[in-house]
């Protein structure tokens, strides 16, 4: 009796069929891609350079991998900075990507 428990209880837990695991992309922070579009607006990084890294740190934390495939367009955001035509090029592009 207790072997046809057991055997029961191997047969009941087992699923043959399995669901595909998600894939979930973490979108990025509202306030980073706000900032982004607003740059893109204005053409001007200045004075909100700091806040523009801090909020690419934040994007780190969350999706590492995002990030590392940003990485390049963010510094060359960062290094566009003083060009407003190129800075609002790159923004608008940064945060399509975002």
């Amino acid at each position: 009796m207790s072997l046809a428990l057991l055997c029961l209880g191997l047969f009941v837990g087992c699923n043959a069929t399995t669901s595909p695991s998600a894939t979930r992309v973490t979108p990025a922070p509202p306030a980073f891609k706000a900032l982004v579009e607003g740059i893109a607006q204005s053409g001007e990084i200045g004075s909100g350079a700091e806040e523009l890294k801090n909020e690419f740190d934040k994007l780190k934390q969350s999706d590492a991998s995002k990030a590392e495939s940003l990485q390049a367009d963010f510094d060359a955001l960062l290094n566009a900075d003083g060009n407003p035509a190129k800075v609002k090029q790159l923004a608008g592009e940064f945060a399509k990507k975002l």
